[in-house]
């Protein structure tokens, strides 16, 4: 996926190039990190530590179930010789059936990593593209990059990573407006 971005950013900055878009006479170009937009401001940090208690608490649960799986082979492998047929089947079942189950956790718990990082990612590019294109008509600025590994070398001072930053910091610590309570009629 970031590769397909990164090709589509220089894709679309060598089409404007090629174009002299870019260039014309009151062009401004400015570029921000999103990462380091995430990493930096305080609703960001607050996503990364909700992702990260999610990512361990299905951790432990993966790991807790690993565990079942591997005391029923350890003792399946020390005591099968011991057992009865049946015995053995229905404890060799029941190890086929928590390995099942634990790889269908493994992908529930993907799936739902990836759907609650895509919902708390999303609401912060809701709150952060206002702020952006405010800073952005303040600037004159005709386009904005994200800062990545497409661009080879660029001035400092057109990177507005941390204004973005500032920004959203001062609008997420502002309080929320109480939403009005529905009218009885």
């Amino acid at each position: 996926m970031k590769i397909l971005k990164t090709v589509a950013a220089v894709l679309l900055a060598g089409g404007l190039l090629a174009s002299g878009t870019l260039f014309a006479q009151n062009s401004k170009i400015a570029v921000m990190s999103s990462n380091d937009v995430l990493g930096k401001s305080v609703e960001g940090k607050k996503v990364i530590a909700q992702l990260e208690s999610l990512k361990q608490n299905k951790q432990k649960d993966l790991e807790s179930l690993q565990k079942d799986i591997v005391a029923l082979d350890q003792k399946l492998s020390s005591q099968g010789a011991s057992m009865n047929e049946k015995t053995r089947l229905d404890l060799s079942k029941d190890i086929d059936a928590k390995k099942a189950n634990f790889q269908k956790e493994v992908a529930d718990a993907q799936k739902e990593m990836e759907t609650q990082q895509n919902q708390l990612l999303n609401k912060v590019r809701q709150d952060l593209f206002p702020i952006i294109r405010a800073i952005r008509k303040e600037k004159g600025i005709t386009i904005i990059m994200e800062a990545s590994p497409a661009i080879v070398d660029f001035d400092e001072a057109i990177d507005i990573t941390n204004e973005v930053v500032q920004r959203y910091d001062k609008s997420s610590a502002a309080p929320q407006k109480p939403q009005p309570a529905a009218q009885k009629k």
